[in-house]
């Protein structure tokens, strides 16, 4: 991860990543722009690694305006709100922007969460 990008472009890419994990046959890659990229450098995250496995179901839109998808090995989350989201989860996992374990998470206005099972 560049340790020049802001918290914004973080909630960006993660915004973008998490809205094409709700849609089948999806790509994803996040810049700002051709002048940020050098000769074969390559931007990776952290979500990028998350072993969601395959994807169990479509996407729904929870009643609390959120967009989920369930995956074997996980669960995404899209808020594409004006306001964060408190959300119980059905089980512990594994927060791939954080790396902490959790049953419950806040899903910040216009970001998505991508977790798997712990």
């Amino acid at each position: 991860t560049r340790s020049d990008l802001t918290s914004e472009d973080l909630r960006r890419m993660r915004l973008g990543l998490g809205t094409a994990l709700l849609l089948d046959h999806g790509y994803f890659g996040f810049d700002r722009g051709d002048g940020w990229h050098g000769y074969g450098e390559q931007w990776w995250f952290p979500e990028y690694d998350a072993n969601l496995g395959l994807s169990s179901r479509n996407y729904e839109k929870a009643g609390d305006g959120t967009y989920r998808r369930r995956y074997n090995n996980g669960l995404v989350i899209v808020n594409p709100g004006q306001s964060n989201r408190i959300i119980d989860l059905d089980g512990k996992y594994r927060d791939a922007t954080t790396n902490e374990t959790v049953n419950r998470i806040t899903v910040p206005s216009k970001d998505a969460r991508i977790l798997t099972q712990a």
